[in-house]
């Protein structure tokens, strides 16, 4: 799912993230993006609808929460 698919349901069911999960998603793009920039990669397009978010555990079937993507996913660039 992409950030902006996570926000776009999330603002639709039951409003804004709670602080927790949006430090918790900042943090983890932030390392992302610091890993490849020392390895020279430059990412000209980052914008939330280029951010895929894994599920926390991909071959589990249950149901999980929008808050679960970002604290518990893992955002790919």
């Amino acid at each position: 799912i992409s950030l902006s698919e996570c926000y776009r349901f999330q603002k639709n069911q039951s409003g804004p993230f709670s602080p927790k999960a949006v430090s918790s998603l900042v943090e983890k793009l932030a390392r992302a993006i610091d890993y490849a920039h020392q390895r020279g990669v430059l990412h000209r397009d980052l914008k939330p609808a280029n951010i895929l978010i894994e599920r926390p555990n991909p071959n589990s079937q249950e149901s999980i929460s929008n808050e679960d993507y970002l604290t518990k996913g893992t955002p790919k660039v």
